[in-house]
């Protein structure tokens, strides 16, 4: 029977007189928050000095900080046997000493992080789930490999209270537990086009690099038809990659690319796709613009997040430079809006909303990206044009229909300043933890990728059955010389499973 008890200002948690893990909180500042963003220090706990209530719940616990209304900086001390770290959909890491000593992994909430919520495996079968409220402010999360058995986990948020969970094996009861308390349940919409597993095709343009296969859009069109012949109807094209740069450049430039028959062409496939009876989705990144972009639309450097010494927020991709856009700012709502809406009025159905659930969130004035990103949601959803996100969330409301993308990473890679920007780097994949989180809200899967593993199908396929996939992901990238053998080989394969879908 695991307890906790309040002494000075700490909780401690205990098994048979036993402290298994400490738990204190600090306060920050709006100075310390915004250093915290940018540091690439080792996150430690400062000393304590509030004082801590206890709630019980009817399997656990609520402790909540006296002083409300300011930063909170929560730490815990424990030493794990094992750990799900919320890394978007989970990342199951069981050998938490790959972390090297006085190393710290960065998440932020919500971004790279899709919950607060942690599950905490100690000896003895035991272990906790600690957590806090789902919340659309910044957040921020590190687990730091202190000595050789310790580790330190701190939360930084703008709210004073966590949930402590307890459980002996049953990790997914106490998952399921904390999602109770906040009734994440709601996060299900409803159902009209994806009433059943629906395939996505991905169909990339021009690459990186500008290169393009093919002379025309309606050239796409002979492997839609066969799309559609082999796996039947209302199911979507996602299209990506249809600008004259490539994929990649001049983000947000998404204008139809007039070598390859413009916009004329463009609407002509999407009505041929209709005909089918299929849905046709596209690519839109409202999270960050290319340098060369923003030389040519100056209007919106008012727009660009800054960091604490007021310098633009850089990032890198492909070798381009871009500036991370924030979200709450009226003037880039409505130039999103009005790429949507052109998409809308050419006949996309779908528009792939990338990078707000996937990539990390960074503080602004506002409290974080996440405010703005669910604007644009709501603000989507008005526009009558339904869309999905890249990555999975705890937070952002979908309208009906709309999906979240359940995307594992085989590589991986930190941010400078060691927080994960793609990938799981001390454990796995762990899509089960976000479907116990959060059991119905709609999500795809990629069942199959740019390497078109047809060997890997019956392993994916009951897996995505076992996770009530809405969505089944077919990711074969750019439409290149071996995109047409990659496809031919999928729908073989597809026609020969689809009985399993």
């Amino acid at each position: 029977m695991i307890t906790i008890h309040k002494e000075k200002n700490t909780v401690n948690i205990r098994f048979e007189g036993d402290t298994l893990a400490s738990i204190g909180v600090s306060h920050k500042s709006l100075r310390e928050v915004l250093s915290s963003c940018a540091a690439n220090n080792i996150e430690a706990p400062k000393s304590s000095y509030h004082q801590m209530q206890i709630e019980a719940l009817g399997t656990g616990w609520k402790i909540s900080a006296v002083k409300n209304g300011s930063w909170q900086n929560w730490h815990m001390k424990f030493s794990p046997s094992a750990l799900i770290f919320p890394t978007r959909e989970g990342e199951f890491i069981t050998s938490p000493k790959k972390i090297p000593i006085y190393q710290s992994y960065h998440l932020s909430y919500p971004g790279t992080a899709s919950t607060k919520c942690i599950v905490v495996f100690l000896k003895n079968d035991l272990g906790f789930v600690l957590g806090a409220e789902p919340s659309l402010d910044y957040a921020k999360l590190s687990l730091t490999h202190l000595s050789e058995d310790i580790f330190i986990y701190n939360l930084l948020q703008n709210m004073n209270s966590l949930y402590l969970i307890p459980f002996h094996r049953d990790w997914e009861a106490a998952v399921k537990e904390f999602a109770n308390i906040f009734e994440l349940h709601k996060l299900k919409v409803n159902n009209k086009l994806l009433n059943k597993p629906r395939f996505l095709l991905q169909m990339g343009v021009r690459d990186f690099y500008g290169n393009a296969y093919i002379k025309d859009f309606g050239d796409l069109f002979p492997m839609i038809s066969e799309f559609a012949t082999s796996l039947g109807e209302g199911n979507i094209v996602h299209l990506f990659g249809t600008n004259e740069l490539g994929f990649d450049c001049m983000f947000p430039d998404f204008t139809i690319d007039g070598s390859l028959g413009g916009e004329s062409s463009f609407a002509e496939l999407i009505k041929k796709i209709h005909k089918l009876g299929l849905y046709v989705s596209h690519h839109f990144n409202p999270r960050i613009c290319d340098a060369r972009w923003l030389h040519m639309n100056p209007k919106y450097k008012d727009c660009i997040v800054l960091t604490d010494q007021g310098f633009p927020w850089v990032e890198f991709y492909k070798n381009n430079v871009y500036f991370v856009v924030n979200s709450n700012k009226e003037k880039w709502q409505e130039f999103c809006l009005g790429v949507i809406k052109k998409f809308r009025d050419l006949g996309v159905d779908y528009v792939e909303i990338d990078q707000i659930a996937y990539q990390r969130n960074l503080y602004t004035e506002e409290g974080g990206l996440g405010h703005g990103y669910q604007e644009l949601i709501d603000a989507t959803k008005q526009l009558g044009v339904k869309f999905w996100v890249e990555g999975v969330s705890d937070i952002y409301k979908l309208a009906d229909d709309c999906y979240y993308q359940v995307l594992p990473r085989d590589r991986f890679q930190l941010w400078e300043n060691g927080e994960n920007r793609r990938g799981y780097v001390y454990g796995t994949a762990f899509t089960k933890f976000y479907r116990t989180l959060v059991p119905e809200a709609n999500i795809s899967f990629q069942l199959v990728t740019e390497k078109a593993k047809v060997k890997l199908l019956p392993k994916r396929l009951k897996i995505m059955k076992d996770l009530n996939v809405q969505v089944y992901d077919l990711e074969l990238g750019f439409v290149d010389e071996k995109y047409q053998d990659k496809f031919k080989k999928v729908m073989t394969a597809l026609k020969f499973f689809k009985s399993a879908v």
